[in-house]
């Protein structure tokens, strides 16, 4: 769903997407309707020490499904922890400034909640 105008940029490869798209995502990911329950535990397996407090797997820190991105003025940040079902998904348009505020915004999350 869009509120206010149609105004639509579009990411690599030509697409476009909202919240509630990465919600739905999200949700078929930790339902185990996009990948398998063995493909999802995979995915979280511990395969790269990172330091003593940090491993990754194959698309996971530490448990945690994570990827952002910026094109054209355009910012995203996504996490997924599986384990508590929760998801934070951050889209903007506010330039390169943005990349400031999604950060203060991650961090303030992360106070309670625990993000790579």
């Amino acid at each position: 769903m869009f509120v206010g105008k149609d105004i639509y940029s579009y990411g690599d490869g030509g697409q476009v997407s909202s919240v509630n798209d990465l919600i739905s995502f999200s949700q078929a990911i930790n339902e185990y309707k996009l990948i398998s329950k063995d493909t999802h535990l995979l995915m979280a397996k511990k395969h790269t020490v990172i330091s003593e407090n940090a491993t990754y797997g194959y698309g996971t820190k530490n448990n945690i499904i994570a990827h952002d991105g910026a094109i054209d003025g355009f910012r995203t940040a996504m996490y997924i922890d599986p384990e508590r079902d929760f998801y934070l998904h951050i889209l903007s348009n506010g330039g390169d400034q943005t990349e400031k505020h999604i950060n203060e915004i991650i961090d303030l999350i992360g106070r309670f909640v625990h993000f790579p």
